[in-house]
């Protein structure tokens, strides 16, 4: 349930290009000190591409794991995007480091320090082996000068340092602290972001290139690279580029076949990629992101899955809703413009009943699964024609019906439950890319029984709340009732008597006169119920 009620903040941020800076002793030294604040502030004449990092010299970077035949012919495929992917090459894996070193002019050991520059410079490069990222060397001088070390010509010592640390002499750069360093240091951002856009350009090239290689039995791969490729045109700034791939993605995994024991995590990366389409359309062509989610609900309202975890797909399409909602109310700031039609009180409604109904569905399988184990019965099974039912997802995506076999037990074991798979939207308790038909049969009833008993979230007041004011915003005041009496309810169900009464008083004379006298029936009975109460409290007072 993680990821369908957490959406990855790696996911939500706009990407930008990671570039480490090493070398710079900030907490001790003035100098340096500036120099960061120069990199890490961001000017107004900026490029907003690019995130700063400091770190140490004998930084541990993430390392590359080995590689693979070319050939996929026996490539077992585990899940489809890995869990810690996105947060590497945002936090982790810089596109370019800079290696900052003092040297000042007229250094009377100019042999030595060019001997431990270069010793930094080789242990910053031996932790980054194997990776393709960029090195560059900064110079750093307290005093302004034309000449580095005393009446040594300048270009003369740029090239002993470049063979000396193995860098190609248009890499080093010199910053002196003067006047002009805003400047120059605006220049080598410049430089910078040229050096990132080139290296996940080539990264994107390489997902390419394996992707070329793939066969039909790994198409859960296809779907992968094309969400890589789009990641990495998104790092170099390319949103046209990205969306295309996105969408290119979403397309290849609807096409996808796949039975229960996966559909949640196809719910979940078709979740992820749907929210990057949409979220970079609305910044391009706002209408093309609500035709998107439109299609995207209307192929997966239907995947619900096993019936035992029918509650969860609720929980999936409320999600859905919410954020798209989101991405909605940012976009009306300030490029889409909403109506009464189509604003984002509409999809928070819709996430506010997905929510209901998923309560309402885990409460019912809680009380079924409680009788079961009481009685020591079976779980809920299927009839033996139903294990060969499937249902078709839009076009391609289709979810077989397999139910459990095994009795649901006491869901009190901790052991495994709760950890976070290595892959998004797959089962804690089962191994990557395994089935319930390889995993132990106990550990797969009590998984499901942990899920079960997980309360809804307390969000249906503020998705009904939010809806409601955009309902009065716009003058829809018929369906702005709608939320209130919602509103009302869940007041009502938390025991709160007197703001539900409060809420119900705001539309009951609204639904007298309409034509849903069912309404205000419900109504009627709730204030009755709660006179008997008002009674007693003002006894008591």
């Amino acid at each position: 349930m993680d990821d369908i009620e957490n959406l990855p903040k790696e996911l939500q941020i706009r990407p930008r290009c990671l570039i480490a800076l090493t070398g710079l002793a900030v907490e001790t030294n003035p100098f340096h000190t500036y120099v960061w604040k120069c990199f890490s502030r961001r000017q107004s004449d900026d490029v907003d591409a690019l995130r700063f990092i400091n770190l140490p010299f004998d930084h541990p970077y993430s390392k590359a794991k080995p590689k693979h035949a070319s050939h996929y012919e026996w490539y077992q495929v585990k899940g489809i995007i890995k869990r810690h992917w996105m947060k590497k090459h945002l936090d982790e894996l810089p596109a370019v480091v800079i290696v900052f070193f003092d040297l000042e002019n007229n250094e009377p050991n100019w042999s030595e320090k060019v001997k431990e520059c270069a010793r930094h410079v080789e242990l910053v490069r031996s932790n980054l082996i194997s990776r393709a990222t960029k090195l560059v060397m900064t110079l750093l001088q307290n005093r302004p000068t034309n000449e580095i070390c005393g009446d040594i010509n300048a270009q003369t010592c740029i090239q002993e340092l470049s063979e000396r640390c193995q860098i190609n002499v248009k890499n080093i750069y010199l910053l002196e602290q003067s006047e002009f360093m805003l400047s120059s240091v605006k220049r080598l951002k410049d430089e910078l972001f040229a050096m990132a856009h080139s290296y996940y350009h080539n990264a994107a090239k390489r997902v390419k290139a394996h992707k070329s290689n793939l066969t039909k039995a790994n198409q859960q791969l296809s779907v992968r690279h094309d969400f890589k490729i789009a990641f990495f045109n998104e790092l170099r700034q390319d949103s046209t580029l990205a969306l295309k791939q996105y969408r290119q993605a979403y397309n290849n995994l609807v096409e996808l076949k796949m039975p229960n024991a996966h559909l949640l995590e196809l719910k979940i990366v078709a979740g992820f990629i749907n929210f990057k389409i949409c979220q970079i359309a609305f910044q391009m062509h706002g209408w093309d992101a609500i035709s998107q989610f439109q299609r995207h609900i209307t192929i997966f309202k239907n995947a619900v899955g096993m019936p035992e975890l029918a509650y969860e797909h609720e929980a999936w399409l409320a999600q859905q809703y919410d954020i798209f909602g989101k991405l909605f109310e940012e976009a009306a700031q300030t490029n889409c413009q909403a109506s009464m039609s189509q604003n984002a009180g509409l999809y928070f409604h819709e996430a506010g009943r997905h929510t209901i109904n998923r309560r309402a569905l885990a409460m019912r399988l809680c009380s079924i699964n409680l009788i079961s184990t009481n009685i020591n019965s079976t779980s809920l099974t299927l009839s033996p024609s139903s294990l060969h039912q499937s249902s078709s997802l839009g076009s391609g995506v289709h979810a077989g019906v397999e139910s459990p076999k095994q009795s649901l037990t006491d869901p009190t074991s901790h052991d495994g439950y709760d950890e976070l798979p290595e892959f998004f939207g797959q089962r804690p308790w089962r191994n990557p890319g395994l089935t319930p038909e390889t995993t132990d049969p106990m550990r797969e009833r009590e998984g499901i029984m942990r899920l079960q008993a997980k309360e809804a979230l307390k969000i249906i007041i503020p998705l009904f709340t939010r809806a409601s004011s955009y309902y009065e915003r716009f003058g829809a005041k018929r369906i702005r009732s709608y939320s209130t009496y919602y509103i009302a309810e869940e007041y009502f169900r938390k025991g709160e008597f007197e703001s539900a009464l409060d809420h119900y008083n705001k539309i009951v004379d609204d639904f007298r006169r309409s034509t849903w006298p069912s309404l205000f029936a419900s109504i009627s009975h709730r204030i009755y119920q709660w006179v008997p109460f008002s009674l007693y409290m003002h006894l008591c007072q």
